[in-house]
């Protein structure tokens, strides 16, 4: 998910694993039931008949995404390090 945002992609996505991290429903990401072909084909559905929606959840993944680069995620790695 988050590849995908980092490349200003609409996101779908289900709500397994740690994705309730930083996925927020409706606002960086669609969430769709998990194994359910009917979920996903209405959220990518809504994503087609609203471009707005589609842009709208492209900008907010880049914003997530820009919380996850290699730059800011190595610095609080390399603080706990040096705290141990």
């Amino acid at each position: 998910n988050i590849e995908a945002m980092a490349r200003g992609v609409p996101v779908i996505t289900t709500n397994l694993g740690g994705t309730s991290d930083y996925v927020r429903a409706g606002e960086n990401a669609l969430i769709c039931a998990p194994a359910s072909a009917e979920s996903l084909g209405q959220a990518i559905e809504r994503v087609l008949e609203d471009p707005d929606l589609g842009l709208r959840l492209a900008r907010a993944g880049l914003a997530t995404a820009s919380d996850f680069h290699p730059s800011k995620v190595g610095a609080k790695w390399l603080k706990v390090f040096a705290s141990i």
